[in-house]
This record gives C-alpha cells, sequence and structure tokens, in this order.
C-alpha cells in the first residue's frame, strides 16, 4: 500500500497544485478550505509540476521492490487523466518542465513539510489539531514561493 503522505517528493507538490485547482462549489462548505476560498480566480495562474511517482510491489517479508513498469503505467495514466481535466483546471495552466522545476528543490521540500503538517494536523485521521489554527486551514508557504510566479 502506498502512503500518500510520506515521501512525497513532487508528487505532493503535483497533487497540491491539482487539489486547489479542482475545488469547486461541492467543496465550498468544507472545513478543509482557507477562508473565503471556494473557487481559483480566473486570472490566477496554476503551476502544474512534474509528476514523481514510483510504484512497489511489498514481499511477504516487507521488502520494497521497484516495479518500472507499473511506474510506467501510472505516470502515462496520470499524465491522460491530467490532460483530461485540464478543462476543468480552468485557463492559465503552466506545466513546468523537469529541467526547470530541478531549481526548485528547496521550495519543494518545503512544501512536502507543510502537506505533512496539515496531514497531521488538520486533516481527519491526523493525530493532533493545533489549538492556534481553530480548526481553519491557514498554512502557507509565505514568501519562498515567489520564484514560482
Amino acid at each position: 500500500m502506498i502512503n500518500p503522505w510520506i515521501g512525497l517528493g513532487r508528487k505532493a507538490a503535483l497533487a497540491l497544485v491539482v487539489s486547489i485547482g479542482l475545488v469547486g462549489s461541492v467543496w465550498a462548505q468544507s472545513k478543509n478550505l482557507a477562508p473565503n476560498f471556494s473557487s481559483r480566480p480566473a486570472s490566477s495562474k496554476l503551476v502544474v509540476v512534474p509528476v514523481d511517482i514510483e510504484l512497489f510491489s511489498v514481499s511477504a517479508g516487507g521488502v520494497p521492490e521497484p516495479k518500472a513498469d507499473w511506474t510506467q503505467d501510472a505516470t502515462k495514466h496520470f499524465n491522460t487523466s491530467l490532460k483530461a481535466k485540464s478543462t476543468q483546471l480552468g485557463g492559465n495552466l503552466i506545466y513546468l518542465a523537469e529541467r526547470d522545476f530541478d531549481g526548485f528543490s528547496e521550495i519543494n521540500e518545503l512544501h512536502g513539510a507543510v502537506v505533512n503538517s496539515i496531514a497531521a494536523h488538520h486533516l481527519p485521521g491526523g493525530w493532533g489539531a493545533l489549538p492556534t489554527k481553530d480548526g481553519k486551514l491557514l498554512w502557507s508557504l509565505g514568501d519562498a514561493v515567489k520564484p514560482l510566479q
């Protein structure tokens, strides 16, 4: 089983970007949205970073064995699905090339830390709500993401 919250890397960045882009009126009342957020403004840009997928089989002894063919198929299907959803994501989509994303490794690591914190402290199944957040989704990467703008 793949734990989506551990070792996320670029996959987490892409998942979060896609998740933000797919938020719609169905989730408008969700406590898992930032205050006053119901959709992405039409003038905003959505940066889609390269996906980093690696699938494994786990032996009876618990040893993970990478599966290149599974990984290749999963990457292909993921990218096909993402392109099919592009109309729902709205305009101003920017697909960042692998070579262009390499310079953002620190931002990607920061993003992973924030995603793990949200999972641990905000989402159902997390291990402890933070009293200072008052149950609200108020998390940010701050000025660190300005180079992506």
